[in-house]
């Protein structure tokens, strides 16, 4: 463990291990924790991409861990080296005792950016606003606080969600909850299908192999398949942990989607989280212009929040350009899928 300068006297950022116990302890007493602080999502990216895993924390003068957040080094020939509080995340901001701590945390983060070698860093949640902190929004999010009762919560849907429910019962569609490897495949065939329909890259397979091991299997999250005629049709990769669900990652065939099977399976989700005590469901990052997407989301009486993420850094991030998208969502649509499989298995990891 490495401590670097002191914010004040009795105050310092330290470096941790991403397992140690101190960390591990303070997350789990903080409601604000999610799968993604947790250890085991750290190391879901460090087996999958080898990106190097650490904890920033502030500990104050009895030793007590009082502020702190997950990180990942990246070191890629092809985008730089950076430090990013999490790569493939939405959301992940710092956990702090309480406001002084956090505001302590921050002002720590430049000195020990210098004392690092001054790589950027990147945060996926906001800070306390600073001088030398960079601020970008970069989507929404949408929540969905969670009550005992799901029809209390089905009746504030606007109409279309709950008549593609219907449709999708109607149509014999069965949603099934799952946490084995299988399920996981099944949903990575149909994970394919998606994001070559969407013209974006596809994330390893080795990718879903290690969810289920390190997230799945140790009961962090699950997966929900629709099943039509015994066929896996769409599904959703949710993250479960702390009272907070999070929906990660969903999919369908592009065949079947006249049967409105993401309508059931979402609700599946809210009545699950709802029978099962969970506080909320996090419905995950969206674009900013994708306001077919945004509509979806909002039609399931969530609340919309802009998604600000920070920056430690001399200049602004880099952004892919609209020409570069476009070219490479025109590449992936038109290439076998076994070809862009290839290519996300080279290079998925340069770009978190």
């Amino acid at each position: 463990m490495t401590t670097v300068p002191k914010v004040t006297a009795g105050e310092s950022l330290t470096v941790r291990d991403s397992t140690d116990e101190a960390w591990l302890a303070f997350v789990r007493s903080h409601a604000d924790a999610t799968t993604f602080h947790h250890p085991a999502w750290m190391d879901l990216m460090t087996r999958t991409y080898g990106y190097r895993p650490f904890v920033l924390t502030l500990t104050d003068a009895s030793g007590e861990v009082a502020a702190g957040i997950p990180i990942l080094e990246i070191r890629s020939w092809l985008t730089g080296s950076r430090f990013v509080s999490l790569p493939f995340t939405d959301y992940c901001p710092p956990l702090a005792r309480d406001p002084e701590s956090l505001a302590m945390f921050t002002a720590g983060l430049a000195d020990w950016s210098g004392s690092a070698g001054g790589p950027r860093i990147e945060i996926r949640g906001s800070m306390p606003a600073v001088p030398w902190m960079l601020t970008a929004v970069v989507g929404v999010r949408h929540i969905l606080p969670l009550e005992p009762d799901s029809r209390q919560i089905r009746a504030r849907f606007k109409p279309g969600r709950s008549q593609g429910i219907r449709k999708a019962l109607k149509e014999g569609v069965d949603v099934r909850l799952t946490r084995s490897r299988d399920g996981v495949g099944a949903f990575y065939r149909l994970h394919c299908l998606t994001r070559r329909k969407l013209g974006v890259p596809v994330q390893p397979e080795r990718f879903f192999e290690r969810l289920w091991e390190t997230i799945i299997q140790k009961d962090l999250g699950h997966v929900l398949l629709a099943y039509r005629s015994e066929q896996p049709i769409a599904g959703a990769v949710l993250l479960t942990w702390n009272g907070q669900l999070i929906l990660k990652y969903s999919a369908s065939d592009p065949s079947q989607l006249r049967s409105s099977p993401n309508n059931l399976v979402l609700w599946t989700a809210i009545d699950w989280g709802c029978r099962n005590s969970y506080r909320l469901l996090d419905l995950g990052r969206t674009d900013l212009d994708d306001w077919g997407l945004r509509n979806f989301k909002r039609g399931w009486a969530s609340t919309e929040l802009p998604l600000q993420y920070s920056y430690v850094a001399t200049d602004p991030p880099k952004h892919r350009t609209g020409f570069a998208m476009r070219t490479a969502s025109r590449v992936i649509r038109s290439t076998p899928p076994i070809v862009a499989r290839g290519v996300g298995e080279l290079l998925y990891g340069h770009f978190a």
